[in-house]
């Protein structure tokens, strides 16, 4: 007699594993801290605030664990006169200090670990944005229907 044997231990999608780390560490935040960098078009930025929006929306509501779109938020810094240019060191810098004090602002329940933010980069990494990658994300990747420049209204 032939036994079928049971499939091994599956993944988890990306989008239950944030949901798992935001509910076993009592997190009520996700998302990136995204710095501007580059001030020569604001038309750019725009489309790439809206644009980094969309997809992640769009792609969370086709997942296994919609509900984490409540929980999503986007931190977009700018301030022409300190981050124009800015170095990755310097917005290291600036990052940590805004994230010593915002996990515990933007989640008062939740759970310390000696490790720090485990699980939730949210408060370990940020996004740099300088010239190349907001033209790229502007105007190089699919664009939400309402700033699709390669769709004509009839």
């Amino acid at each position: 007699m032939m036994r079928l044997r049971s499939p091994g231990p599956t993944l988890a999608s990306s989008e239950r594993d944030i949901l798992s780390h935001l509910r076993a560490n009592n997190y009520d935040k996700w998302g990136w801290v995204i710095y501007r960098c580059t001030y020569n078009d604001d038309e750019a930025w725009s489309r790439f605030k809206n644009v980094v929006n969309h997809q992640a929306r769009e792609l969370i509501a086709k997942s296994d664990a919609p509900e984490i779109a409540d929980s999503l938020e986007w931190t977009f810094i700018e301030g022409r006169d300190t981050l124009e240019n800015a170095s990755k060191d310097q917005l290291r810098t600036r990052f940590n200090a805004w994230a010593a004090g915002a996990a515990d602002v933007e989640n008062p329940q939740r759970i310390k670990h000696p490790y720090g933010f485990y699980g939730i980069p949210r408060y370990n990494y940020f996004v740099h944005v300088d010239h190349d990658a907001l033209r790229s994300v502007a105007y190089d990747t699919p664009q939400p229907p309402e700033l699709d420049l390669d769709c004509s209204v009839m």
